[in-house]
């Protein structure tokens, strides 16, 4: 929907390129928040957006998903023969995509392609500079080392290279954040006439939430704690979940008044619910997946959010979605969190891979040190006023804008 009071509508049309065919609008995480929102943000600059997404035309093509061993919670221990071959089937597979898109685009005929990078698909500049169109690449600048980490590849510099080449093909690159840009510039080499710029992960924090879901296992461990921390995500070994278990058993030692919900499914939770089990943790509780309503109930019963690990220049949206409900969050100490402001208490930063560093803040939130329920106030209104759609996809509209001008000059 166009917010036609922050700017007019234009004729300008933008193709949004979903390349990587494991994403899939219909389904809620973090990819879709991320990419719905910045397309909200475009359409509040009076642009005409269209989605080409690979989920779409994955039957039509078979692309499959990627690659063979993305089911497996770990990467699979293969032979490096079989592991170029499964990449290179991958790559092969992803080349239809485009082919099949031309025609597609072509009718659309975008002043702008704006694709959200996929480490295995390189085919877009092509068509981009048939239709005389200027093209973006969005990076999260880690994407090979998290794909290495869940799935595994065969080698992650050369895959980084080839992303390296790629992006600098491009008219601009955009970041996920303001600190990524100068990563973006060393890791793949962009050259310092290239524009890249900082499209930071926007969030639209909701008026109110949905209503709540009754959760009795829920309601039972929230009475039994006068503090409860949560985390929600999909257990990757990227956003530190043995870490985290580390950090409510030295809780449990020390006899913290801390009770933490888990929320979600995947990656290594089996392994830590084992690992509870087997360590007699009586202080977590592993809800699985939750649907909206379910997630507004542990919401509304924690005081506390904590991102275990992550990506030294990049938080993770669900930062935003911590926001949401009025949390502050427990995050590790990364470059990546000063976009969220010096407002105290906020974000509460831990030494990373510290649990007592942890369990030390978590001592002093159950004392009553630290007021939390204020930070969690100012976690949501620095989202709201730094993280705004509009506000974070200026820079880019601001390029695309000067770029058609300039064409339209020569």
């Amino acid at each position: 929907m166009v917010n036609s009071k922050n700017t007019p509508t234009t004729d300008l049309r933008l193709a949004y390129v979903i390349s990587d065919p494991n994403i899939d609008l219909s389904k809620r995480g973090g990819p879709r928040t991320h990419i719905m929102n910045t397309i909200h943000g475009f359409e509040r600059h009076g642009i005409q957006v269209r989605v080409f997404a690979a989920s779409d035309y994955r039957e039509k093509n078979n692309i499959g998903e990627s690659p063979p061993s993305s089911r497996k919670s770990k990467p699979r221990k293969k032979n490096r023969i079989r592991s170029i071959i499964s990449e290179a089937r991958v790559r092969i597979k992803a080349k239809k995509l485009p082919r099949q898109l031309e025609s597609d685009l072509e009718e659309f005929a975008p002043h702008c392609m704006y694709e959200r990078s996929w480490i295995f698909s390189d085919g877009f500049i092509a068509i981009a500079r048939k239709l005389d169109s200027l093209i973006i690449l969005e990076t999260s600048t880690c994407e090979a080392e998290i794909h290495q980490d869940i799935y595994g590849l065969f080698s992650v510099p050369l895959t980084n290279w080839r992303e390296g080449r790629k992006l600098r093909r491009s008219d601009a690159v955009a970041t996920q954040s303001s600190a990524s840009v100068s990563v973006a510039r060393e890791k793949f080499k962009l050259p310092p006439s290239l524009p890249v710029i900082a499209k930071p992960l926007s969030y639209e924090i909701p008026g109110s939430l949905p209503p709540r879901a009754d959760l009795k296992a829920v309601d039972e461990l929230s009475a039994q704690f006068g503090l409860i921390v949560i985390f929600i995500g999909t257990f990757g070994r990227y956003q530190g979940p043995e870490f985290l278990m580390e950090v409510i058993e030295q809780s449990q030692r020390q006899s913290l008044d801390v009770g933490f919900i888990l929320c979600g499914a995947g990656g290594e939770q089996k392994s830590c619910a084992e690992f509870a089990e087997f360590r007699e943790l009586r202080n977590v509780l592993f809800t699985g997946m939750l649907n909206d309503n379910e997630l507004s109930h542990v919401g509304s019963v924690a005081h506390l959010a904590i991102v275990p690990d992550c990506d030294e220049h990049m938080a993770p949206i669900k930062m935003h979605e911590y926001a949401s409900h009025g949390l502050s969050v427990l995050v590790p100490d990364y470059v990546a969190f000063d976009e969220f402001g010096a407002e105290q208490n906020a974000v509460l930063r831990f030494e990373p891979g510290n649990a007592s560093s942890v369990t030390d803040l978590l001592r002093r939130c159950a004392d009553a040190e630290i007021d939390v329920a204020a930070g969690g106030r100012d976690l949501r209104e620095i989202i709201g006023r730094s993280f705004d759609s509009y506000q974070v996809t200026s820079g880019i509209v601001r390029f695309i804008r000067e770029g058609r001008k300039s064409s339209s000059d020569d």
